[in-house]
């Protein structure tokens, strides 16, 4: 459950620069080790890290804001999306020494992959994905708890990214529930039309768990939210699903018609609100060899991504199937290449209040939805 969940490297240096990292309850600190390294694989020892390592256990955690069951460190380093200098690397990585697995590796993207040649990641290859000119200022590279990697005002935190097992979805038979789907069944993508799900994973919220922690209930979006029809029934979704819209407004603001946005960006507007009392739930992952757009109860949503990472990251093996089997390596390379562009914060909520107030759907239905065989499955 370990994870790089955030990586601020617009600042100067170690000063104001640092890599967060994710436990979950069951990690032990002990276990890993954070690595720095130059753009030539060797750990840089001038970077804020002395000797260019540091054990999480010799850091003082704070508790996960949205979830006290999770702790997260702060580690101050200089990192560049560039070749290394005096002071700040080209990579960082997150090692599990215990397992002798390497967690995350990322590193600069005009670097390539980078090798490194000691310390706890020896062997590994770093992923090239750092570039300085996707970040605005305040912002920094973030990966959620699946490593769905997202640009996004700097902040602490991690999510959880699927549908609920009842929620159903439109297939060739009609709409089916999530949790009678298998894969190898068919389902209906926006793009390229029925595609066959490669592996299905799942993950139990009780409801305890959401009374006791009030960051991580769903929000429910209500049925007719996004316009009428869509969605045809009231639809739970983690706080970090993301949700088509459809709009003249985001064509003008982002250069494009649709983007995915986080439904706890709903929960802003009077179309959708935080549910507080929740029932017991079993979330979803639906793995398409590409990241699409598929109609969940008539509305519009995201399937899995798995986002930029490397075969070698733990965070893809903590995916389990209803079996308790791990997501298959032979499928991580599957779903990196966001459907649509991704919209978070302040730019996602100016967009659907500015859809809002011209009176204009948030997500107009598609020309051949069939929301009279939705409507039967009710």
């Amino acid at each position: 459950m370990a994870f790089i969940s955030e990586l601020n490297f617009r600042g100067s240096a170690a000063a104001t620069e640092w890599v967060e990292i994710t436990l979950g309850p069951n990690d032990d600190p002990d276990d890993f080790v954070v690595s720095v390294y130059r753009h030539n694989g060797n750990l840089h020892s001038n970077a804020g890290i002395p000797g260019g390592e540091v054990r999480l256990s010799s850091l003082s955690p704070v508790p996960h804001p949205d979830n006290p069951n999770f702790t997260i460190y702060i580690v101050s380093v200089g990192i560049k999306s560039g070749t290394s200098d005096g002071n700040e690397g080209s990579a960082i990585a997150l090692t599990n020494t215990t397992e002798g697995q390497v967690v995350d590796f990322y590193g600069a993207k005009s670097q390539g992959a980078i090798v490194a040649k000691s310390g706890a990641a020896e062997g590994a290859s770093s992923d090239p994905v750092l570039d300085f000119t996707n970040l605005n200022i305040g912002q920094s590279y973030q990966w959620d708890v699946y490593g769905n990697e997202y640009y996004g005002t700097i902040s602490l935190g991690s999510s959880i990214l699927c549908l609920t097992s009842e929620v159903p979805v439109r297939t060739p038979l009609g709409y089916r529930p999530c949790h009678k789907l298998r894969a190898g069944d068919l389902v209906w993508t926006l793009d390229h039309g029925y595609q066959p799900l490669r592996w299905i994973g799942q993950a139990k919220m009780p409801a305890a768990l959401f009374a006791a922690e009030p960051k991580t209930r769903p929000i429910l979006l209500r049925r007719d939210a996004l316009a009428p029809g869509v969605p045809l029934a009231d639809l739970y979704l983690s706080r970090q699903h993301r949700v088509l819209l459809r709009s003249k407004v985001a064509d003008h603001m982002v250069g494009e018609d649709e983007v995915l946005i986080p439904a706890i960006q709903f929960a802003t507007s009077e179309i959708a609100e935080i549910d507080n009392t929740p029932p017991d739930l079993i979330y979803m992952h639906l793995l398409f060899d590409r990241h699409e757009v598929i109609d969940a109860s008539g509305a519009l949503v995201e399937s899995l991504m798995l986002g930029p990472q490397s075969s070698e990251a733990l965070t893809l093996g903590q995916f389990r199937d209803a079996a308790g089997h791990r997501l298959p390596r032979a499928l991580y390379g599957c779903a990196k290449t966001p459907a649509r562009p991704l919209l978070t914060g302040k730019q996602a909520r100016a967009l659907i209040d500015r859809t809002l107030a011209r009176g204009a759907h948030l997500q107009p239905p598609c020309d051949d939805q069939p929301a009279t065989a939705l409507a039967a499955f009710f």
